[in-house]
């Protein structure tokens, strides 16, 4: 069952329940308090019969006429209560023609001598067994002179006229019971359409990136907690799409770099097996460059997704920084000194002895001195700055270069970017170097941030946490 449908039944099986438990609470309320009503409204009015039975029978002596005496009123409509008979205006109801009650005047021995309805007359009844309520009536003396009996319904403590009003409104009851489940109805179906609807639309967008449409996304305003679901989807697909673009780009990448090493392996070794070339030194060595140029790239590769995954090894040890930065300082002397680039080191001196793995950590800084001394020009500079801040380390490596584009600054840490596009990849590198350092940082802990210089050029900053002692 769809879930439109479930929430759809589940509201109207709450409605549902909820109205038979409101008219069956509001049956038994009203019928308990109907019934207390009219029972002292029947005692009001039994108090004003009895009233006027017993002047009649005062006044007269007897009970002659007194038929005729509910005849009249029936007939006139009550409009002869109190007349001469010391009622006020505000006599006992009328009977008039068409009401169900039933009052009956009876002698002292039982027999019915006045009926609201003249079809019992002369009829012997026990009081003890009529079911009603029974009033007495005596005389100045205190002598007996007869009964008032008011009928009752016989499924009922209530007279007939009492049944009817309680039957409508029991009726109202139901009838407005029917009318709030039509009207909860149609709110649960427009609550469970609003609730759905977005669920339809993260399902359509899940549905399309099982299919490889990775540009659903799913537009909800709401500030609830579909919304927030919404949101989190959207961000989900964003990830994934740049995850992919990520790959293929990858895959296109790899291949076009493995594509120039694998071309000359192939066209040397045909040109030995099939032309009957022997194979020199000369050729050797090129071979051999290029198979180490391969698995250095599969290694590069390999080193970046364990870094990727938090699952690269360290080696950690005590290492001073400032050593390691003029050992590879010395590294590039040729190119320096061939572009006459001059190195300008600004080391403090708390970073003779610091917990980090060496070997990462020199690839590091040889792939951003090398990087800087490339793009730096003839006679420029490169600042290598370091110093501790709090608790970790920072370190900086500026150029004076022509800076990095705007374009260009959220993509230079992907593996196999490249800012120059023209630039071979002979002269270039394989543009993972930038990939490399940023794995080899993050997997210290750290973060690597590449910006322009407002003076000019641009700089790479390390910032890698430092560790105590009881870390090792």
């Amino acid at each position: 069952m769809k879930l439109q449908k479930k929430l759809l039944f589940s509201f109207v099986l709450i409605v549902l329940l909820s109205a038979i438990l409101f008219s069956l609470l509001s049956y038994g309320s009203i019928d308990k308090n109907l019934l207390q009503y009219m029972g002292a409204v029947r005692e009001n009015r039994l108090n004003q019969y009895e009233q006027l039975f017993r002047n009649y029978y005062l006044t007269r002596g007897s009970w002659d006429g007194v038929e005729s005496l509910l005849q009249g009123m029936a007939a006139e409509g009550g409009r002869r209560w109190g007349r001469g008979i010391g009622m006020g205006r505000n006599g006992p109801p009328s009977f008039t023609s068409g009401t169900p009650e039933e009052l009956l005047l009876l002698s002292p021995e039982g027999v019915v001598i006045a009926d609201s309805t003249s079809s019992r007359i002369g009829e012997k009844i026990s009081p003890d067994t009529y079911k009603g309520q029974i009033r007495p009536l005596y005389d100045e003396k205190g002598e007996r002179i007869g009964f008032i009996l008011l009928g009752l319904s016989p499924q009922s403590g209530y007279t007939r006229l009492e049944n009817s009003f309680l039957k409508s409104v029991n009726e109202a009851v139901w009838i407005s019971g029917g009318i709030a489940l039509v009207i909860a109805i149609l709110i649960s179906l427009l609550i469970s359409v609003g609730l759905t609807r977005p669920l339809k639309k993260l399902t359509q967008a899940t549905q399309g990136f099982a299919k490889g449409d990775w540009s659903k996304r799913v537009k909800i305003k709401s500030n609830d907690e579909i919304g927030a679901l919404a949101l989190s989807f959207n961000r989900m697909a964003d990830r994934l799409e740049q995850l992919e673009k990520v790959r293929k780009n990858l895959i296109a990448d790899v291949a076009h770099e493995l594509r120039t090493p694998l071309f000359i392996l192939r066209g040397n070794l045909e040109s030995m097996l099939m032309k009957g070339d022997p194979p020199n030194e000369e050729r050797l060595a090129l071979l051999h460059d290029e198979t180490v140029r391969m698995a250095h790239m599969v290694n590069d590769l390999q080193n970046i997704s364990l870094a990727e995954a938090g699952k690269l090894p360290l080696h950690k040890e005590k290492v001073n920084l400032i050593s390691l930065v003029q050992k590879v300082v010395q590294i590039f002397s040729a190119q320096l000194e061939e572009k006459k680039i001059s190195i300008h080191l600004d080391l403090g001196e708390e970073l003779t002895f610091v917990s980090l793995d060496p070997k990462r950590i020199e690839q590091v800084l040889v792939n951003l001195i090398g990087n800087g001394i490339r793009y730096t020009p003839n006679d420029g500079v490169i600042e290598i700055t370091g110093r501790r801040e709090g608790e970790r380390m920072i370190i900086s490596v500026r150029d004076t270069g022509p800076g990095i584009a705007p374009d260009d600054l959220p993509y230079l840490f992907e593996r196999f970017y490249r800012s120059d596009k023209g630039r071979s990849r002979t002269e270039g590198g394989t543009g993972l170097g930038l990939a490399i350092a940023k794995g080899y940082v993050e997997a210290h802990g750290g973060s690597i941030q590449a910006e322009n210089h407002p003076e000019g050029g641009s700089i790479f900053t390390i910032r890698i946490p430092l560790e105590s002692d009881n870390d090792l």
